[in-house]
Formats: structure tokens, C-alpha cells, sequence
């Protein structure tokens, strides 16, 4: 595997946390890095992931490197490694949000996940209270600061003239980094090195790397430090900062599970190994470090997590999911299934617009401009309010089901993967395990031939995967879409 660790680049300008300033203090004396974790009995992961039906839950952080959203897609370097990981094993995968980042370990050590999906600087510390998978990649940590606003009229040698190059000259000047960070385990331990301790200013874990850096490029603070692919990512979006001044020597990145998760760890590991033997694995690392177009027009948009705006069509999609009372997120999360917000889409079969009407349905509500995007979006929902109604002796959840798979496969197969479900001896009023199965059932000549399938032939794996994906969306919303 390459020594990745050459200069990279992207980012999005996130929320800009002025209240660290009032929360930030010196530091005067060492403190831990990695608070201890209290001893709790926690079953080992693999434990838990069967429990939940094969669901393995991943602690994240929402940042522009790991896990974000763009023009509803959801993305991330992380958040597409694990899907590839969870898709290899066989697993669903679940997010759960962490928002301090310095919490991230005692979450995992409580048992509210079953690995850190962060890039986590691997440090002899931090590997006492947990266990690291393989490196993911290798970065220096560097130091970040602003160049001089004049900088594109000056001589190389004059901007290295007004910027730190050898961390001696940083004297007493303020840095600012997390406390729970391997940035200031780092700062601690160069003290050491120099013999003299450095000025360092720590601020809670709310605050990612890059809000510190968002504040160095706006003169709010003079210094942090970031991973430097962290500080490319964000160079993508402003090239105000420099991060030229390394501080480190290139350090291991990976994700970190439970110290009793011993099959877990090993299983990420061999997934790891076989994933690092395709040209794949390196696409995703240039994919989120090294392609500064690409994300430079990311950060710049105005549908992404840094707005919280889905598409131009949110406040139709909004007032359209009031009528079904749904969350406004898990229409626009079936909008995205059918369109990708794309109102001028026209399948090969003439389903039109946001929602894919066919003219038939059109008709059949009685609308005439299934053309227009407001029109489009109004048609597909009163079909969806038509579709709900046929499942009314159902559980909310399980309503939705039902109703979204209807809406793509149309409801005659549906009530045959019902009846199918029944004659199996599955509860036909459930959904996952049960008529999501039957479902499938239905492209096999030995189970559409039956009696209780009236409609024939369905391609099952359509609706069942058309659900799963536009729920797990939906979920992925939750924590990246504004309500």
C-alpha cells in the first residue's frame, strides 16, 4: 500500500462555531487524551450485530471526509467503506451520530456501537482502551495557519517570511485544538521535545477539525492543527490556509472496535486485506483526498449537509408529505429513489418526473400535467395516500412498507406476496421477514404458479431492495437533512 500522505484537497465550509471561543481554555499542565472508561460488562460485538438481525451499528462523525450529504446523495470516505464491509459480510449497516467527538471511545465502550468508523490517529494510549483495525491510510499531522491576505502578490521565499516553518519560532502564540485529540497529544509530546511548552488552547469536542480550520481562514484564531489531508480537503475550498509545516512523521489511520470484539476486528481485517488487492480502495482514498474539482463545487453548493437543503424542490416536497404525515424527509427520500430530484427524468417505460408517473396513474387521479414539477409531485403523493388507505389494518411502519413497495411494483403483486406469506405460514401484515421474503419468491416458477399468486411474475428483488434503500436513506436524512 502507498505511504498516502502526499498533499491532498477538498472540503465544504461548515457551521462556523463561534461559541468555542468562549469555551476554550490553556492548558497548563498534561492532561489525558482519552478519559478512562469505566468497566461495564458490554457483550462483544458480534454478539449484538446477531441480535439486531445482522445489523452492525457504526459510530460517526458528520464531517466533509467522513459522512455528509451532497444534492441527496449520502457520502463520505468512511461511510462508503463501511457500506462496502457491511455489503461483504452480509450485514445492514446502521449510523449512529456521535456529536463530541471526543466521546467517541466511551460510546463505544458502553456498547451504543460496534466500532468507531472515524479515522482515528493510532496511538500507544488510545490502544490500551481499544483494539485498531489495520491502517486505512498514513497522514502527518501539520500545523495550520492563514497566509498573508497580499499572498498571491508575493515571492515564495516572502509568504515562508511571515508564516511558521520550523515549530522553534511558534514561541508562546495560541493553538487551538480538541483535548481529546492526538493534535494535542502531539503538541505535548513536541514540548517535551523542544523544552518548552508550547501555548496550547483546547476546546470541546464539539468542534470538529475542520471548524478550527474554517476559524484560522476567517483570522478568528491564528493556529491549529489537522491531519493533513484534513487541511487539503478544506485548501480544496479556501486556499487562504497553508498547511505546508509538518509537525509529525506520517501516522496510521484506521477504525477502532471493543477490546472483547476480537472476531470483529479480525474480520475487518481479512475484509481489509482482500479490499486493498482492487484498485477500488484507492479510488475511494483519491475519491474524498485527492480530487479538488470535484469537491471544490461540493463544498460550494447550495444543496449539501453545510445548508441542510436537499434539492430546489424541499418546500414542495415539504408541504406535499404534510398531507400523507409522513417526515417531509422520507417523501423527498423516495423522490431521490425515483428521480434523484430530476424533473425532466423519463424512463424507458415514459415514467415521467420527481415521482415517475405513468400517465395511467396521472389519469387515474384525474390530473393532467404530470410535467410540472408541483403537478408531479401532487399526483404521486395522492397515489400514495390511495395506496395507504388499502393498508389501513396495519402498524404505522409497517403501512409505509407496504405502501412504498406498492408504489413501485404496483399492489396486485403485493397482496399475492401477502396471500404467498400466509400460505407459508409468515405473517402476511409484516413486512421485514415475512412478506419482504415472499416478495422475493414471487420470480421463482415454483411460487408465481401458485393459486394465491395471481398477478404471475414479479422481479421481487425490485420493491425489496426499492424499501430497504429509500428507509435507509431516510435514516442517513435524519442525521444530515434539516427538519
Amino acid at each position: 500500500m502507498p505511504l498516502f500522505y502526499r498533499k491532498t484537497s477538498l472540503s465544504f465550509t461548515l457551521i462556523f462555531i463561534l461559541s468555542i471561543l468562549f469555551s476554550c481554555k490553556k492548558e497548563t499542565a498534561p492532561v489525558e487524551t482519552v478519559q478512562e472508561t469505566k468497566a461495564v460488562i458490554i457483550p462483544p460485538a458480534y454478539e449484538a450485530i446477531k441480535e439486531r438481525g445482522d445489523t452492525l451499528v457504526a459510530l460517526a462523525v458528520r464531517t466533509s471526509a467522513s459522512y455528509f450529504m451532497w444534492k441527496g446523495h449520502v457520502l463520505g470516505y468512511e461511510y462508503e467503506m463501511l457500506k462496502k464491509f457491511t455489503e461483504h459480510q452480509g450485514w445492514h449497516l446502521k449510523i449512529k451520530l456521535v456529536e463530541n467527538i471526543d466521546s467517541l471511545f466511551d460510546c463505544l465502550n458502553r456498547g451504543e456501537g460496534d466500532l468507531v468508523a472515524y479515522s482515528m490517529t493510532v496511538t500507544n494510549e488510545r490502544r490500551q482502551i481499544v483494539d485498531f483495525s489495520q491502517r486505512l491510510y498514513h497522514s502527518p499531522q501539520v500545523l495550520v495557519q492563514k497566509k498573508p491576505n497580499n499572498w498571491r502578490d508575493m515571492m515564495r521565499h516572502e509568504i515562508d517570511n511571515k508564516l511558521i516553518r520550523c515549530i522553534l519560532d511558534i514561541q508562546q502564540e495560541p493553538i487551538y485544538v480538541r483535548l481529546g485529540s492526538s493534535h494535542y497529544s502531539r503538541l505535548m509530546n513536541l514540548g517535551n521535545e523542544i523544552g518548552d511548552s508550547l501555548n496550547i488552547i483546547t476546546v470541546d469536542g464539539v468542534s470538529s477539525t475542520f471548524d478550527l480550520i474554517e476559524l484560522v481562514a476567517k483570522g478568528q484564531i491564528k493556529y491549529t492543527v489537522a491531519d493533513q489531508e484534513i487541511a487539503g480537503m478544506y485548501g480544496a475550498y479556501d486556499d487562504i490556509i497553508d498547511y505546508e509545516t509538518a509537525i509529525s512523521m506520517p501516522q496510521k489511520k484506521a477504525w477502532a472496535v471493543r477490546k472483547n470484539s476480537p472476531h470483529l476486528l479480525a474480520d475487518i481485517n481479512a475484509w481489509l486485506d482482500y479490499f486493498k488487492r482492487y484498485k477500488e480502495f484507492y479510488f475511494l482514498y483519491d475519491k474524498y483526498f485527492n480530487n479538488p474539482n470535484t469537491f471544490r463545487k461540493i463544498s460550494r453548493s447550495p444543496y449539501s449537509t453545510r445548508t441542510g437543503k436537499l434539492s430546489k424542490y424541499d418546500n414542495i416536497i415539504k408541504a406535499e408529505a404534510s398531507k400523507l404525515n409522513w417526515d417531509w424527509r422520507l417523501l423527498a427520500s423516495q423522490v431521490y429513489q425515483e428521480s434523484q430530484f430530476e424533473q425532466n427524468r423519463t424512463s424507458w417505460m415514459g415514467a415521467i418526473g420527481l415521482m415517475q408517473i405513468m400517465p395511467s396513474t396521472a389519469e387515474m387521479h384525474g390530473f393532467q400535467n404530470p410535467y410540472h414539477a408541483p403537478t408531479n409531485l401532487k399526483i404521486g403523493v395522492t397515489h400514495l395516500k390511495y395506496i395507504e388507505k388499502q393498508f389501513s389494518d396495519l402498524d404505522s411502519l409497517n403501512q409505509i412498507k407496504f405502501t412504498l413497495a406498492s408504489y413501485n411494483v404496483g399492489l396486485g403483486h403485493i397482496y399475492d406476496a401477502q396471500r404467498l406469506a400466509e400460505y407459508l405460514g409468515k405473517d402476511p401484515k409484516i413486512w421485514d421477514g415475512n412478506v419482504a421474503e415472499t416478495i422475493l419468491l414471487k420470480s421463482q416458477k415454483e411460487y408465481y404458479q401458485l393459486p394465491v399468486c395471481r398477478n404471475g411474475y414479479c422481479r421481487g428483488s425490485e420493491p425489496y431492495k426499492y424499501v430497504k434503500e429509500i428507509l435507509e436513506r431516510y435514516e442517513n436524512y435524519l442525521h444530515l437533512v434539516n427538519k
